[in-house]
């Protein structure tokens, strides 16, 4: 399962059940630290898909 769907997961339960982010991540064996990731990748949608573009015109063989 993927870290974003756990991280969403664990919200519900906090919300449910009143509980603290330590306690549902432990019921949910989910690290704390991954609950707490925030990515520092700036939008770069634009960028891959011309890396994707320059694959496709350019195949290599071998």
């Amino acid at each position: 399962m993927r870290s974003g769907r756990k991280r969403k997961l664990v919200d519900e339960v906090r919300n449910e059940w009143q509980v603290s982010i330590r306690r549902a991540c432990a019921v949910l064996e989910f690290d704390r630290s991954t609950y707490h990731y925030k990515s520092r990748r700036s939008g770069q949608a634009a960028l891959e898909q011309k890396i994707k573009e320059i694959c496709h015109a350019r195949v290599r063989y071998g």
